[in-house]
């Protein structure tokens, strides 16, 4: 198990794309670089064309944004399966 860990953190290192799109829960993630060249990072949601939330450049990492933008589809998508779930009973 502790080599499985340590591939996947070697793995997703690696990430240093300035503007990167990745895939998540039917969602596109867009990660980009500070504008003003510093080293923060920020993302944006995107689905259908429509972009639906994009944050601050206040992530240290492109990692960090990744996992903070897959942390708000989920939550995002919890909430609404509460929501409708509470209407079918």
């Amino acid at each position: 198990m502790q080599t499985a860990r340590r591939s996947s953190i070697v793995r997703r290192s690696v990430v240093t794309a300035s503007n990167l799109q990745l895939h998540h829960r039917g969602f596109a993630l867009r990660l980009e670089q500070a504008q003003d060249g510093s080293d923060r990072y920020s993302f944006s949601i995107e689905s259908r064309g429509y972009t639906l939330h994009t944050s601050a450049s206040d992530f240290r990492t492109a990692q960090s944004a990744e996992r903070a933008a897959r942390v708000f589809v989920d939550d995002a998508l919890g909430g609404y399966e509460r929501a409708t779930r509470a209407l079918d009973a």
